[in-house]
């Protein structure tokens, strides 16, 4: 997955009618919810061109509907990069992502 995620290419394994949701997002200026695959590719898209940087993803919980997932990021501040864990919460539907609603420490990333 992070493979994908740093390619730019996440599309196949999105579903058609994927959620990707940032609860917190609009804290930051960042849209809270992204619906359909067009629109989450070019969101990913747009976050590792920012300068996102995600590694170290470790899935907890997995079941065969869905996971919670961590990971560590790093986000460009004005302030110099912040380092941040990522947690996100995917729901699995039809074997591809259907939902996944992310959380990461806005407020450090804010400074």
């Amino acid at each position: 997955m992070l493979e994908r995620f740093n390619a730019g290419d996440m599309s196949e394994v999105l579903h058609d009618k994927v959620q990707w949701s940032f609860p917190y997002g609009p804290t930051l200026g960042v849209q809270e919810t992204f619906i359909g695959k067009e629109a989450v590719v070019d969101h990913l898209r747009r976050v590792r061109d920012s300068g996102v940087r995600i590694s170290d993803i470790r899935t907890e919980l997995e079941t065969p509907h869905g996971a919670v997932v961590h990971a560590e990021g790093v986000f460009p501040t004005a302030q110099g990069p912040i380092a941040s864990e990522i947690v996100s919460v995917v729901t699995m539907k039809g074997g591809l992502i259907g939902e996944v609603r992310e959380y990461w420490d806005t407020a450090a990333i804010k400074g």
